[in-house]
């Protein structure tokens, strides 16, 4: 009810839907149904474990709201960990990473092409890993390479203002 903003009949047919459901093996829409109902983590895991899909478990685990980081860096090591004992799931958790440049989910540092890639057991074999490596590793050097001139004209703007505030105070008029 009164915490969550929804009527207690939302919540029953909500349960209702949840039962139905697991009767009749919807996965999607249970993981609909308990990320509305703010269970996350079993969201997360339904996706993963029953789906296989990687992509919706990013998407629900970046939807954790700001100041709940603890929460989305333990979704993106259940998605991390399951995605390192399936070949499948850690191509395409490999595909995602190489494709957004950083990790998707706020307070999860293990969602990163070398962190997966240390953590990798020697016999899983992932497909075009080294493609997908690769392409990762691109797309972090072109996003280093972006926040350098970034950090370059931040500090050029800085020294143009401090040079003009150090003007103004030596004429006497700050």
């Amino acid at each position: 009810g009164a915490s969550t903003g929804r009527e207690d009949g939302d919540i029953d047919r909500d349960n209702e839907a949840l039962a139905m459901c697991r009767t009749t093996g919807a996965w999607h829409a249970e993981a609909f149904l308990l990320q509305r109902q703010g269970h996350l983590k079993e969201s997360v895991q339904l996706l993963l474990r029953e789906l296989g899909d990687v992509e919706g478990a990013i998407r629900v685990a970046s939807a954790v709201p700001h100041g709940q980081d603890l929460l989305a860096g333990d979704l993106g090591e259940t998605i991390a960990g399951d995605a390192l004992r399936d070949a499948r799931m850690l191509s395409g958790l490999l595909a995602r990473l190489g494709s957004g440049g950083g990790p998707p989910i706020r307070g999860s540092p293990g969602l990163s092409p070398a962190s997966l890639l240390a953590r990798m057991p020697a016999r899983l074999e992932a497909p075009r890993l080294a493609a997908k490596l690769a392409q990762a590793l691109d797309d972090g050097q072109a996003n280093r390479d972006l926040h350098s001139i970034q950090l370059q004209r931040l500090k050029q703007a800085i020294s143009s203002v401090s040079l003009r505030t150090f003007a103004t105070q030596r004429r006497g008029r700050a």
